[in-house]
């Protein structure tokens, strides 16, 4: 069972209506890297386009903009303005 699906598909469309195109979303630590799927399906049924960044230190089960790194090394200059980020 992915609890993934469970938990926060209800919770797609109330985050889905705050997010503006444009926005990253980072996860750290993706596991499965199902949340990223899910959240770009819904913001793509709702007209919205936001980049996608994925960092574990294992590799997750499919590589939507996934990478496989340390996230502690991910350093500021390399993700978007602070004020386009967004961190499930």
């Amino acid at each position: 069972m992915r609890m993934t699906k469970f938990v926060t598909l209800p919770l797609f469309i109330e985050v889905g209506q705050h997010m503006k195109i444009g926005l990253a979303i980072l996860d750290f630590c993706c596991g499965s890297n199902d949340f990223s799927c899910l959240m770009s399906s819904k913001l793509e049924q709702m007209g919205k386009s936001c980049s996608f960044k994925n960092y574990d230190l294992f590799q997750a089960k499919n590589d939507f903009n996934f990478e496989k790194r340390d996230w502690m090394s991910v350093n500021a200059e390399e993700l978007p303005n602070g004020n386009h980020l967004v961190r499930p």
